[in-house]
């Protein structure tokens, strides 16, 4: 019998189909990392899927131009986001805890 409650665990598998942006699944786990910092035994993750192995390589390297970034609310770019070492390339990479929740396959 499965009882939710103190101490039970819940686990939760997110699939993005067709990843327009490749930004989708991160996106989804910022949100959800922060349901999961408030929540007892609350464990997901998230699969994006693609036809286009390119798009899959590209998300999975977790880089972005910083204008990509210019509308995330400042306290989530803190958080999630890392700003290069190479000020001049403007480019920030999704944070580790963010990237780990993530995994990509066509």
């Amino acid at each position: 019998m499965n009882q939710y409650g103190a101490g039970m665990r819940r686990d939760l598998k997110i699939l993005v189909r067709r990843m327009l942006n490749r930004r989708e699944p991160y996106t989804i786990a910022m949100v959800t990392e922060r349901i999961q910092g408030s929540t007892s035994g609350f464990e997901f993750m998230i699969l994006g899927t693609d036809i286009s192995t390119k798009v899959l390589e590209r998300a999975a390297k977790a880089v972005y131009r910083m204008e990509r970034a210019e509308t995330v609310p400042a306290q989530i770019k803190k958080k999630y986001l890392l700003r290069s070492k190479d000020r001049e390339k403007n480019l920030v990479k999704i944070a580790p805890e963010v990237s780990i929740m993530s995994a990509f396959a066509d």
